[in-house]
């Protein structure tokens, strides 16, 4: 037997108990669709940015650098990845599709390595008749007219602290150097 004091059993805790139903009901629903929209939205977000990702392989490398007879510190284009006829992993030389593009380079002492407009990596641009030591990437001008990259001037080196230094800088541009060859194995440019 239930009195009128009993909460349970009245007209109104019915429809406590009902409208209490109805509104976790309705959250239920309402937290299943944000989730769901959640869900969808991340989903979007990691596919495209896995498709972003790939364009790097499809974008031209550009080699941007600040002439030495400029008055500003604007860069300007020297060369880019389609001016590459060539580029062999195991020697480090790049020959260009035309020769002015070498000719082009004794204008320049540091180019930067573009794709877009991120720039990945530095290089010093040397010659075989340098006096002075560089312990990064070069970019070397051979007395017979090719080009090769090394991890520093003069290749050959006995100086400990030059060989060790040589050796951190390579280890930093590791990422910048493997989408450098990713790009140029892309364009089929890449040989060993």
């Amino acid at each position: 037997m239930c009195y009128s004091f009993c909460y349970i059993c009245s007209p109104k805790a019915n429809e406590s108990i009902i409208l209490q139903k109805i509104l976790n009901l309705y959250l239920l629903i309402f937290y299943m669709k944000n989730t769901f929209f959640f869900l969808i939205v991340v989903s979007l977000l990691l596919l495209s940015s896995c498709a972003t990702n790939t364009d790097f392989l499809t974008s031209p490398l550009t080699f941007k650098g600040v002439s030495i007879t400029s008055l500003s510190n604007a860069e300007t284009e020297v060369f880019t990845s389609y001016d590459i006829k060539s580029f062999n992993g195991t020697t480090g030389q790049i020959c260009f599709v035309d020769e002015k593009v070498g000719s082009k380079l004794s204008h320049y002492r540091k180019l930067n390595c573009y794709i877009g407009t991120d720039s990945i990596f530095s290089v010093n641009l040397t010659s075989d008749v340098m006096s002075s030591v560089v312990n990064d990437l070069v970019l070397n001008s051979s007395s017979s007219g090719n080009y090769y990259f090394a991890d520093g001037y003069p290749a050959l080196i006995q100086n400990a602290g030059s060989i060790t230094l040589r050796a951190q800088n390579k280890t930093k541009r590791a990422n910048s150097w493997a989408l450098f060859i990713a790009i140029l194995k892309t364009e089929q440019k890449y040989n060993d």
